[in-house]
């Protein structure tokens, strides 16, 4: 958890600094947001919404585990008075064409998907807490190869649990939420060389993590 300190003291500055008037949270039904994700307060790393980790790693600070994060479109709608289905969309592809001296071409894909359902339980001025569930699946693969080498390989991982979290909204149309996620996240990968497929032993994680600073886009 050595992320929270730094998250909650930059959640702090960033609401002493916020206006002062106090701003209802946006639970009603029909409200919705676009996501985002903070890694740091120094130069505020804004980017796209975190979608899926994919790969075996050790439980970490960042989700369910430390895998390799990919970044999509995030969104939320309340369906219901205090009730958001959250989804985030990952997509990602590359290539790289064979050269006339001999290099191989190269490739690499990465898709995730990630469906989640908050229920707004408790509200405090501009603070709302929530609990839900969450589910994911990613995938991720690169491949490589010449005329006399071919190699690949792949990772996918899903993922399944509970979360408890906030959300503060510093004025009408923003918020900034952080959160916790218990859940377990399975992970299979494999590599293919010269058109022979290796499986690697699957793996399972089960741990508690938080997840970056979230930012909320009210439309």
């Amino acid at each position: 958890m050595k992320q929270l300190p730094a998250i909650i003291g930059g959640l702090l500055l960033f609401c002493a600094t916020a206006t002062a008037q106090e701003h209802s949270p946006r639970t009603a039904e029909g409200d919705r947001a676009l996501l985002f994700s903070i890694n740091g307060f120094g130069d505020f790393g804004v980017r796209g919404a975190v979608a899926a980790t994919v790969g075996a790693s050790a439980v970490g600070d960042s989700g369910i585990g430390g895998a390799t994060p990919i970044y999509g479109i995030g969104a939320k709608y309340f369906v219901a008075p205090r009730t958001a289905l959250r989804a985030s969309f990952g997509l990602g592809v590359s290539t790289r064409a064979s050269d006339s001296g001999g290099g191989g071409g190269a490739s690499s894909m990465a898709l995730a998907i990630a469906p989640a359902l908050e229920y707004h339980v408790v509200q405090s001025g501009p603070l709302t807490g929530y609990v839900g569930g969450f589910a994911s699946y990613a995938t991720r693969s690169s491949g490589s190869g010449g005329e006399t080498s071919e190699y690949s390989t792949a990772a996918t991982s899903i993922s399944i649990g509970a979360m408890l979290g906030v959300e503060f909204f510093a004025w009408s149309v923003l918020s900034l939420g952080a959160e916790y996620q218990l859940g377990a996240r399975f992970n299979s990968s494999s590599t293919t060389s010269a058109g022979t497929t290796t499986d690697a032993p699957g793996t399972t994680e089960v741990g508690i993590g938080t997840v970056a600073v979230r930012l909320g886009v009210y439309l």
